[in-house]
């Protein structure tokens, strides 16, 4: 699907904000399971000042629940008509939430897999939140000899991530991009938000999407989480990471990037990591959780 250029949208205004992770599309996941509960996604995406969004059901490993590519074109195109029919001012755009596994490239080739905006440029990708698979380097060379860019959904999740953000850098400097969740900044447990303000902060991750999978969660983050950025960041940061680089993603552009490694000391990594051990002790920090 056609998306303006920078320099027309530019012409005509402020860079329109994109979603590119959110689960809009009706029965074919975890998120809307009817037509209707989808529209109120995408008020609620149009109310908090998004105006395109790529849809991204899951799509699983061989035997799980998983969206064609083309149950999602059939889906976006029904959506856009729908919306258009009502006056809602949103653009929906194919995408998928791929699940890292051996066969990703076979299942990608398939058409089992939708790349973003269909564009054979950048593929979301998923992993548990509980390990990173041992076999994600050999996915990265397999994508690059395909030309195909990585972006890795909500790393901020997974445990050794949070443990040590020096983790995803491996995988950030081969060319991995990195996404949070809007609501992993403003609502997710304490560790979760340290290790997202970290990889935002080192520019380890450079977009920002809602994960959006009803109208009641996710899109009610999505302005604070904005305003969050821009308190760690400053206000171009910030307007990169919802809109100048979401967008660069839809139009299948390159990405400039400058990720940085994460350094911490031991003394501060104790302070942070097990503030339940000082504490009783009488030592505090004001940067121990």
């Amino acid at each position: 699907m056609s998306v303006p250029s920078d320099s027309d949208t530019e012409a005509g205004g402020p860079v329109p904000t994109t979603d590119i992770h959110c689960h809009l599309l009706p029965g074919v996941d975890d998120g809307p399971a009817s037509l209707a509960e989808s529209i109120r996604v995408a008020e609620a995406a149009s109310k908090a000042g998004v105006t395109r969004v790529v849809a991204t059901p899951h799509c699983g490993d061989e035997g799980s629940p998983s969206a064609s590519k083309e149950q999602v074109l059939e889906g976006v195109a029904l959506l856009n008509r729908e919306l258009q029919e009502r006056g809602i001012d949103l653009t929906v755009l194919p995408g998928s939430e791929a699940w890292v596994s051996a066969n990703l490239i076979e299942r990608y080739r398939r058409g089992q897999v939708t790349s973003l905006n269909d564009l054979s440029r950048y593929l979301l990708l998923e992993w548990s939140d509980y390990e990173i698979p041992r076999s994600m380097s050999s996915r990265m060379f397999e994508l690059r000899a395909h030309s195909l860019t990585p972006i890795i959904a909500h790393p901020e999740r997974n445990i050794a991530v949070q443990d040590d953000p020096n983790v995803f850098y491996r995988f950030a400097r081969k060319g991995a991009v990195g996404q949070v969740n809007a609501c992993s900044l403003v609502h997710g447990d304490a560790e979760v938000q340290r290790a997202a303000c970290i990889l935002v902060e080192t520019g380890m991750a450079e977009l920002l999407a809602s994960d959006c999978h009803s109208a009641d969660h996710g899109y009610d983050c999505f302005l604070a989480a904005q305003e969050k950025l821009t308190s760690l960041v400053g206000a171009d940061r910030m307007q990169s990471m919802v809109s100048r680089a979401p967008t660069r993603v839809v139009q299948g552009r390159r990405l400039p990037r400058r990720p940085k490694r994460y350094c911490l000391s031991p003394l501060r990594w104790i302070l942070e990591k097990v503030p339940e051990y000082w504490a009783p002790h009488g030592y505090t920090d004001g940067n121990a959780r």
